[in-house]
C-alpha cells in the first residue's frame, strides 16, 4: 500500500456557457502516512483531461503537516466551451519528495462538463428555416424583372 492518500471534495462549475473559457475551481485533500514524508516534504497536483484538452493545478509544496486540503483553478486547454458536453478524467497525485518521477495517483474519477445556453446565433440555418427567405427573394426578383418587361417602352 501506497504512503499517500487523497480525495476530491468538488469541481465547480459542472456547466459552462458554449464560447467561454474551460476554468473549474477543484477542491481537494491529500495526506501522507509517511513520517519520512512529512519531514522531507512532497508535493500534490491535480491533472484533468476532457476531449483531448488538458490542464493542471500549480504543484504544491507540503512540509512539516501530514494531510492538507487546496482549492485550485484549472484551464482546461487553450480552448472555449464547444456546443456540446465535454467528458474526461481527473486524477490527484502525490510525487515524493524532490519532485522526483516516483507518484502515487491517490484518486482518479470521470467527470463531464454539460455545456449551457447554446444560442441559435452562428449556427448553420437548416434547409426549413432557409427555405422561405430564399423563395421571397426569388419571387421577388422575378416580380421585378416582369415588372420591368412589362413597363418597358417599345420603340
Amino acid at each position: 500500500m501506497g504512503v499517500f492518500s487523497g480525495t476530491l471534495y468538488s469541481i465547480v462549475p459542472t456547466s459552462i456557457k458554449v464560447g467561454l473559457p474551460i476554468q473549474l475551481v477543484v477542491a481537494y485533500y491529500v495526506h501522507t502516512s509517511s513520517w519520512w514524508e512529512v519531514l522531507n516534504g512532497w508535493y500534490a497536483r491535480v491533472e484533468i483531461t476532457l476531449d483531448g484538452l488538458g490542464g493542471v493545478t500549480p504543484t504544491h509544496y507540503i512540509i512539516g503537516k501530514e494531510g492538507r486540503s487546496f482549492s485550485d483553478m484549472i484551464t482546461v486547454g487553450p480552448d472555449v466551451m464547444p456546443g456540446y458536453d465535454l467528458n474526461g478524467f481527473i486524477s490527484i497525485k502525490c510525487y515524493k519528495g524532490d519532485l522526483s518521477s516516483d507518484y502515487e495517483i491517490v484518486y482518479y474519477g470521470p467527470i463531464t462538463i454539460k455545456v449551457e445556453g447554446i444560442p441559435d446565433d452562428g449556427e448553420e440555418p437548416d434547409e426549413g428555416k432557409e427555405f422561405p427567405i430564399v423563395a421571397i427573394a426569388l419571387a421577388a426578383g422575378a416580380l421585378l424583372v416582369v415588372t420591368a418587361a412589362v413597363t418597358k417602352k417599345k420603340k
